[in-house]
């Protein structure tokens, strides 16, 4: 196993809690009706396993390597990857404002709501397709198999240390839920 495929194998769990995403999104615009502690599990999933997790490794350890093997850290793919978690930390501080303040959002929050969640999606769905598409692509080919091996053994760590054990599956399971909604 990869660096990258474990962060591709990382981007399905995200999808999985996307979809779910995409059925409150249409609960919202189609039916009027705000679930507030299923958008709440959503946010939550996106900040500690999409965020805190995923994209992490990602900042921390595989763009750092791939600077060290000539990518530029601030311009080209690792400079719009960079740029696209920032725009979704952003839709989801904008969400987290409004359902945290809110058990029941007026019509403003609820369309604001929307708006977030909708611009969240498709960045993500976009951005998902990019890196698996072409950056892990471009990695595989640049990072030498050692490289890659010390990437996945920092991946480990990061998630026993940092993230916590148990964690993982915790938000695995939180995505099944989301996408069964």
């Amino acid at each position: 196993m990869t660096a990258t495929n474990i962060l591709r194998h990382e981007h399905e769990v995200v999808m999985l809690a996307l979809t779910g995403a995409e059925k409150l999104l249409n609960d919202i615009t189609s039916i009027g009706t705000v679930n507030i502690e299923r958008i709440r599990k959503f946010i939550e999933f996106s900040k500690h396993f999409t965020d805190g997790c995923h994209h992490i490794k990602e900042e921390k350890l595989l763009f750092p390597k791939l600077v060290e093997n000539g990518f530029d850290g601030d311009s080209g793919p690792i400079g719009v990857m960079l740029y696209e978690h920032q725009e979704g930390r952003k839709f989801i501080r904008n969400m987290a404002e409004i359902v945290m303040e809110n058990d029941e959002p007026d019509k403003t929050n609820t369309d604001l709501l929307a708006s977030n969640l909708r611009n969240y999606i498709y960045l993500l769905r976009n951005h998902i397709n990019k890196e698996n598409e072409i950056l892990f692509n471009m990695a595989d080919n640049v990072l030498r198999p050692e490289v890659q091996e010390i990437l996945v053994q920092e991946f480990n760590r990061v998630e026993s240390e940092e993230i916590g054990e148990g964690e993982h599956e915790k938000y695995h399971q939180i995505a099944h839920e989301l996408a069964g909604s």
